[in-house]
């Protein structure tokens, strides 16, 4: 690079560097550390939202599966209700499988 080429490059660096100081009076590190700023609290709301968003997604999860066992065939429920450790419910008589197909054939005998 030849002086001249090296002169006139230097003089954009400073004319930038000048518009720049225009625009921002404060200094050039302050509008980089409010930015940075910004971008921290962005980030903090963001993570925030993020979080409740799945926290409510849980929730609506534990409610569908509270609800389930009841919209469940009857087996399915006591198969739930054994994988979750509770104790199963008693199974009534209309509701049992075994106890439909002998009713039926109770009907069939008659």
């Amino acid at each position: 690079m030849d002086t001249a080429s090296s002169h006139h490059a230097l003089g954009l660096a400073q004319k930038s560097r000048l518009a720049t100081a225009i625009r921002n009076p404060s200094g050039g590190n302050g509008d980089r550390r409010e930015r940075e700023r910004d971008l921290a609290r962005k980030r903090v709301e963001e993570e925030e939202r993020r979080k409740n968003r799945q926290e409510g997604e849980e929730e609506m999860e534990r409610k569908a599966i509270k609800d389930k066992p009841r919209r469940m065939a009857p087996v399915e429920n006591v198969i739930l209700q054994i994988l979750n450790g509770e104790e199963p419910a008693k199974m009534s008589a209309s509701s049992s499988a075994f106890d439909c197909g002998q009713k039926r054939r109770e009907r069939k005998r008659r």
